[in-house]
Formats: structure tokens, sequence, C-alpha cells
């Protein structure tokens, strides 16, 4: 070998070597003074059984900063950053980028410790984004949590200025989910949900009107849904009946007030679906009983509490449970977004 083919070996050995050093620092300069690591984007997380696991540790920790580095350059794709779903108390975040590919942490919020993560790389396509899991780690044993699993092939879409990855064979739910139908309606057994129920970028605000219809590629639109929207047209007379869930639980009294909506079969309305009441502080909604052709029979469920000075059949008015009357020309909606807008305007 040569003496300049032997310098040029050695400067890159050595520049190899540093570079190596720096990867190295850069994770652990990322540690916290208790042993967390400082992710960037959420409070430090623990990474628990963590001998056992240390090079993958490392690997999964390095990429999330190739990935942010990458994504911090003017040129980064427009849809490659931070992205959550889950609630408060546990969640997933994805981190990816073009060029290196994707990280998902699995993340126990409560005790902020990583349950389990994921890498892997990613193709970008002009209408979709793919992403193909290398590695799966499960560092704790702490417990049985199923991980949340990333499919392959997401859409990007686009909804008052957030952006959102759907699964492609998720946009039919999509629809529901921003409509405020099928099993994202609030009388469905399966509304409740502890947070973002998709993938969504994060850093962004809402922007626009809250009547705005998210924005897919072409070819998807039909998965797009409107909110049922309607009004009370008639109320009727309020019933007051005793509910006991339990033989050994403490029975209680509720209101229950008829109303009639101009809404029926024809506008998509079915039974046992819910509507939102669009007025501010009225935090109620329709529940239906009946269905006709353009208008459904529903009734306002409200709660009463026991008058300790009178006979139990005598329990206080909606009046003192601070409730609004009922009055027909009440706008309803099944959209959750919409009825957000009105309790919290800005």
């Amino acid at each position: 070998m040569s003496s300049t083919l032997q310098a040029h070996h050695l400067r890159f050995l050595c520049t190899a070597f540093l570079l190596m050093l720096a990867c190295a620092g850069f994770t652990r300069a990322q540690l916290t003074q208790d042993g967390r690591w400082d992710n960037g984007i959420s409070e430090p997380w623990w990474f628990t059984d963590e001998t056992t696991r240390h090079d993958e540790i490392h690997k999964a920790q390095l990429r999330w900063q190739e990935i942010g580095a990458e994504n911090s350059a003017a040129e980064s794709n427009e849809w490659a950053g931070d992205y959550f779903i889950g609630g408060e108390t546990s969640g997933s975040y994805l981190r990816w980028s073009p060029q290196n590919g994707f990280v998902l942490m699995n993340v126990n919020k409560c005790a902020a410790y990583v349950r389990s993560f994921s890498y892997g790389e990613v193709k970008v396509t002009p209408a979709s984004i793919e992403f193909y899991t290398a590695k799966s780690v499960k560092p704790s044993s702490l417990d049985e949590h199923t991980p949340y699993q990333l499919p392959t092939r997401f859409l990007p879409v686009k909804w008052r200025g957030v952006a959102y990855l759907v699964p492609e064979k998720e946009m039919d739910d999509f629809g529901d989910y921003v409509a405020g139908l099928g099993s994202y309606n609030a009388g469905s057994a399966g509304y409740w949900s502890e947070g973002a129920s998709f993938l969504y970028k994060l850093g962004v605000k809402e922007t626009g009107s809250i009547d705005e219809l998210p924005v897919v590629p072409r070819g998807y639109e039909r998965f797009i849904k409107k909110p049922i929207e309607a009004k009370i047209t008639a109320v009727g007379t309020r019933v007051v009946k005793r509910r006991q869930e339990q033989p050994d639980e403490d029975a209680y009294y509720q209101s229950e007030m008829p109303v009639t909506i101009n809404a029926g079969k024809a506008e998509g309305v079915k039974p046992q679906m819910s509507f939102f009441v669009l007025v501010s502080g009225a935090s109620e909604e329709v529940k239906i009983r009946k269905v006709r052709e353009h208008s459904s029979l529903g009734v306002i469920i409200r709660f009463l509490k026991e008058d300790e000075d009178a006979p139990p059949v005598l329990w206080k008015d909606e009046e003192d449970m601070d409730y609004l009357p009922i009055t027909v020309g009440w706008e309803l909606t099944t959209s959750p977004f919409k009825f957000a807008a009105a309790q919290f305007p800005d």
C-alpha cells in the first residue's frame, strides 16, 4: 500500500472512530440526571430491563435523533415528523423521515417508561407512506400491555391544518370519526375513547372552519362523510323514572324528556344513535329511540338529585341542577368536534 493510500486509510479510520464517539456522546447527552432518556417531544422516558436490550435501545435512540436532524432540514418532506396516537395515560409516538426511516415508541405515560419500541424503513409514494418494520423490542416486563402495531400502508390526510396518517384499510373508519358516525357516534358502545384514534402530527395548531372536510389523496374522497345535522321540532312531557343498576347499589332518579327531530332514515339516522346539543352550556345528548323517514323520536335524559326534606318521589326539578329549558329549535349534530367547539368557543 502506498503512503498516500495509507494516509487516506488512516484518515478514514480516525474519522469513523470520532463519528462513533460523537454518536455515543450524543445519546448519552440526552440522558437526564436520574437516567431517563430526554426524547425531545415529551417528558423523559425510562427503559426498564435496559441491560438485556442495551444495543437495541441505543440503535433506536440514535435513529430517533438522526430522523429529527433530517426533519429539521428545510427540504424535509412535509408529512415527515413526530406523530402521536393514544391518550393521557398511554400512547404511541412515531417519528419518521424519508431517508432515516422510523422509530415507534409505545409508552406508559403515567410511569413514563417505554413499554416496547420498533424501527425500520419508510417508502414514500405520491399517494401513500409505507412503513416496513425491521426490529421490534419489548424492553419492559412491568406489564402485559399489547403494543400498538404499526400498519404498513398509510394515507396522508390534512384536516383543519393538521396532518394525519390514516391506515389505508381504516379510511372508512376515519370518515366515521370525522362525522361522529358508526362506532364513533356518542350512542355507540365503542364510542368512548381515551384519546386520539388516529396518528396526528404533533406541534401543529388546528386552523380553519369546524365545517371543513378532510383533504385526502385522489380516489379516497368517497370515504369522507359529513355529520348529520338536525333540530328539535317538538318537545313532549317529562317523565321521572327510578333506576337501579344492581340490587346492592343505591337507586337513583332520572328525568326523560321526549323530543322530535327533523332528521330520519333518509338522512342516515338510526335507532340508538345520539346527537349532541349545540347550545353553549348544554352538555347534553338526544338519544334516538324511533326512526321515521324524515323525522325521529328521541329523549334527553337528565339525572336528578334527592331533596333530603321531601319524600323520595319528590325530586328536585331540572332548574335546581342548572339545566337549561329544552326548547324547539335547539340545533343538533353527530359531530363531537362541533359539540366541543360549541362548549368551548375561542
